[in-house]
């Protein structure tokens, strides 16, 4: 195995009188043998550490057995150690097989900068530089082999592995479709030579190769080799010029000799790809850093945090890039499609989803009970939502979506649930959900939740904040889990539904313990700590006298209160022209950004070109509106609804029945 050593450390030059000054923290007390205490600096880790590569190439395989991909493989690298995986994708209808390479055991604020390199036996070597951190641990080769189908005489479809189609430079390098990509079996040898300097094919005897089965052939001709350059490891991210990926085809020439190459062929879902990547010195520095992380999520798959990756699915979305949340909410993520523009739309009056036709609708009840099992849930400061995915008799889907959430330092479960499926233009659906414990009874902490809600194209997820204090979970079901759910759900279709005569009023769901009072005396029970952690107006709590749980809004109407609450607890929302400005004034009344940043995304989608004649106060600069009306000037981009038009599956998601 590859060993690594550290060689010598290096600390930052040019260091003035006051940065080498110590202050308190880096100053420790310790006991001499006499029994005064001395002070003592600390010892701190140097900002940059180089290490010792042995450059010794590490051979792997591929398969392990006959068509069946090798698991991970494990290479120690010092207090490191790389992680290599295939895994076999289709994409666009082809299949391929890529190559995942992990960096295990680095911590937080250290940044690996590795250059390493993969070579075929006889080919040509790949060398590659990436900076490792803890969010940006992933490098992947994408479509390392490819694997090209054919249909044969008697109608099946067959698949033909070549190390002609492995680790090339670009796929134009690759041998056509057909029978010809199986003529490499009788002359490609399937044994090396380790000895000489270059790894060199052993000249067998070729009547024993064409003997030799085709599986065993693949296996063992699909040999490649794996080579650490250099390391080093730093505490603050390197700066690097130029970004090569695997079969770089398109260049990105930024300003100050920066650059990015990479494969265009898999952006093809990006429509101004190119032209984006011809003009990318149009951004700011900021935003080309923006740039390269949309990037890397999508071709890498970096395991960035559920709220970064929620800012980039909105930077993907304002460079034109709509397919990019599409991919990022396959697994039902809430929060993911609360930040894309699809969550959201003001409709006109003449919106097929606003419209009564004239026929007598239709209605059927369909319901189904779901059980659900969790051996861990993650706070959303340390781990990604947990997800199960369920199908129902009318052919939708269900995802639940579970994750911790402290709001404004109480600590609650959180569960989202987002509906998906084909539905029928201009459909509207009612739906109950009901989600409890397995172990329900009457003296449980855990009671049954239920909320229903009229669900859509667009307005099509139902959420508790609030479910349950997660101390409760703890002592119902053990810090250890298994956490175990009950699902119940029930649908009721309604074909040409008149949505605009609907008023949600049952917005607020979970855990109720302050009340709002509007104008005219109506009241509406809602969750304290998640207000004030939504709205900077409720942080200082202002209790009518004798009622501490209850506030007043003398200003605020019950009905744009509701509709306004509607939103903040449920993450999307289709609104009618007479319920958009009332909801968006209680928004701006209570200084709620999460629902003003909403705002912005329907005004995108309505198409608004002027933002200098709207008022708002202080806290809503619409930055990213601006934003996105300049980048639709200079890039000449499409809107997403003439993306999602042009979409034939549904437009919010893509599931397995599974």
């Amino acid at each position: 195995m590859q060993s690594l050593q550290r060689i010598f450390e290096f600390s930052a030059p040019n260091m003035s009188e006051d940065d080498s000054e110590t202050d308190d923290n880096s100053v420790v007390t310790e006991e001499n043998d006499d029994g005064h205490v001395e002070e003592k600096e600390k010892d701190s880790p140097p900002p940059v550490v180089y290490y010792n590569v042995s450059n010794i190439p590490i051979q792997l395989q591929l398969f392990k057995t006959p068509y069946n991909l090798m698991p991970e493989q494990r290479i120690p690298m010092s207090e490191y150690t790389w992680a290599i995986t295939p895994y076999q994708r289709e994409k666009n209808g082809k299949i391929g097989i890529d190559i995942v390479v992990n960096l295990l055991g680095i911590q937080p604020g250290d940044y690996i900068l590795a250059e390493f390199s993969f070579q075929q036996p006889g080919n040509v070597r790949h060398t590659f530089e990436h900076t490792f951190d803890m969010r940006r641990n992933t490098f992947v080769y994408r479509r390392a082999l490819t694997v090209p189908s054919i249909r044969t005489k008697n109608g099946k479809r067959s698949v033909q592995y070549s190390p002609h189609r492995f680790l090339r430079c670009t796929e134009d390098d690759e041998p056509e479709d057909g029978e010809n990509a199986f003529y490499w079996k009788p002359k490609i040898p399937i044994a090396w030579d380790m000895s000489k300097e270059v790894p060199t094919p052993v000249d067998l005897n070729e009547d024993f190769v064409k003997n030799v089965s085709t599986a065993e052939g693949n296996k063992s001709t699909f040999v490649y080799f794996f080579t650490t350059d250099s390391a080093t490891k730093y505490k603050y991210q390197p700066f690097r010029k130029n970004l090569v990926w695997p079969k770089a085809s398109r260049t990105a020439r930024y300003v100050h000799g920066r650059s990015l190459s990479l494969d265009g062929k898999w952006f093809n879902k990006w429509p101004k790809f190119n032209y984006f990547m011809a003009n990318v010195d149009l951004l700011t520095p900021g935003d080309f850093d923006d740039f390269v992380d949309v990037l890397g999520v999508y071709y890498h798959s970096w395991n960035i945090d559920n709220n970064r990756l929620q800012e980039v699915v909105r930077i993907a979305e304002k460079f034109g890039f709509y397919y990019f949340a599409q991919a990022m909410i396959s697994a039902g993520n809430v929060d993911v499609y609360f930040s894309s523009l699809r969550s959201v739309l003001l409709a006109p009056s003449a919106h097929p989803l606003l419209t009564t036709k004239k026929e007598v609708p239709t209605k059927r009840l369909y319901d189904d009970t779901f059980q659900l099992s969790h051996i861990m849930i993650y706070h959303q400061t340390r781990g990604p939502p947990v997800f199960k995915n369920f199908k129902t008799k009318n052919g939708m889907f269900w995802t639940t979506s579970l994750q911790r959430k402290t709001y404004s330092g109480v600590e609650y479960l959180c569960l989202q649930l987002m509906l998906h499926g084909n539905f029928q233009p201009g459909e509207t659906q009612l739906w109950k959900v009901e989600f409890g414990s397995q172990k329900f009874s009457h003296a449980t902490r855990l009671p049954r939740r239920t909320h229903e809600r009229y669900l859509n194209t667009v307005q099509r997820t139902i959420c508790f904040p609030t479910c349950y204090y997660w101390s409760d979970v703890l002592k119902e079901m053990g810090p250890a889990g298994p956490y175990a759910f009950t699902l119940k759900v029930e649908c009721i279709q309604i074909p040409g539904f008149n949505f605009a005569s609907v008023l949600q009023s049952h917005g607020p769901s979970g855990i109720t313990n302050a009340e709002l009072q509007c104008k005219g005396g109506d009241l509406i029970h809602v969750n304290k700590e998640f207000l004030q952690e939504s709205c900077k107006f409720f942080e200082t709590w202002k209790p009518m006298p004798t009622k501490p749980n209850r506030m007043e809004l003398k200003v605020l109407e019950y009905e744009e209160t509701v509709h306004f609450l509607d939103h903040l607890y449920h993450a999307s929302k289709l609104y009618t022209p007479d319920t958009w400005h009332k909801t968006f004034r209680v928004a701006q009344y209570t200084n709620c950004k999460r629902v003003a940043d909403q705002f912005e995304r329907g005004l995108i989608r309505s198409g608004t070109t002027n933002t200098s004649s709207m008022r708002f106060n202080k806290d809503f600069t619409l930055e990213y509106l601006k934003f996105n009306i300049a980048m639709k000037g200079a890039f000449a981009l499409d809107t997403i609804d003439f993306y999602l038009n042009g979409c034939k599956e549904d437009p919010a998601l893509m599931i397995n029945d599974d």
